[in-house]
C-alpha cells in the first residue's frame, strides 16, 4: 500500500456502518472485533501526524 488517509474523525462512523453489516461483523461471531480494527487503523497511521488511517493502493494514471 503506497497511500493513507487521515480516517480519525470518521472513525466512529466507519464502526457504526460496520456494525449494520452482521453477517460480517456481530459481537456474537467474534468479540471485539471493533478494537481490532481500531488497533489496525492506528498502526496504519503509524509515523503521521495523525492517529488513524485506511492504506490503499495508489495508481497514477498519465
Amino acid at each position: 500500500m503506497n497511500y493513507r488517509v487521515d480516517t480519525t474523525r470518521t472513525f466512529d462512523l466507519k464502526i457504526s456502518a460496520l456494525a449494520c453489516q452482521n453477517s460480517q461483523f456481530n459481537e456474537k461471531k467474534s468479540p471485539g472485533w471493533a478494537q481490532r480494527i481500531k488497533a489496525r487503523d492506528q498502526a496504519f497511521a503509524n509515523g503521521e501526524t495523525y492517529e488513524l488511517a485506511e492504506r490503499f493502493y495508489r495508481v497514477k494514471i498519465r
